[in-house]
């Protein structure tokens, strides 16, 4: 008889199947979904990027709902109000070729994008502290054009 396989081995496979259905090659992404997932349970316990109840289902509620995108967008993608990164970081993680700029007005917040950047080594992103509705911030929107904004 079979043994189970362990329900993270299936969860990984779900994962998977779900970027090779929407055309992406899970290869690396998998492995940077996942940390990304590790860094939020991580740095959610010093202050709430998501809610308890949705860290119980970050994949399915979060990841997933963000890469379910996929098949309609195309080109740069600004997401404003970026907060924990849904749905611009896994975007960024499944298509390293295309751009993303995260912005986001909370300093804590935008430190926790920097530091997703800088862990995973995601040279596609550009994480902006700045609150669209004030000239103020840390990084310059000046003349951006982008072909996809989420907010």
């Amino acid at each position: 008889m079979p043994s189970a396989m362990p329900a993270n081995n299936v969860a990984r496979e779900a994962l998977a199947r779900f970027l090779l259905e929407r055309g992406v090659d899970p290869g690396r992404a998998i492995d940077r979904l996942e940390a990304y997932e590790q860094l939020i349970r991580r740095w959610n316990a010093r202050g709430n990027l998501v809610s308890r109840r949705d860290l119980k289902r970050l994949r399915d509620r979060h990841v997933l709902d963000s890469l379910s995108l996929l098949p309609w967008w195309k080109g740069s993608l600004a997401d404003v109000g970026a907060g924990a990164g849904f749905p611009g970081m896994p975007l960024a993680i499944a298509c390293p070729e295309t751009s993303v700029t995260l912005i986001e007005r909370s300093e804590r917040k935008a430190q926790f994008l920097d530091q997703v950047v800088i862990e995973l080594g995601l040279s596609n992103v550009d994480v902006i502290e700045a609150d669209v509705g004030h000239r103020q911030s840390r990084g310059s929107l000046d003349g951006r054009v982008f072909d996809t904004v989420t907010a």
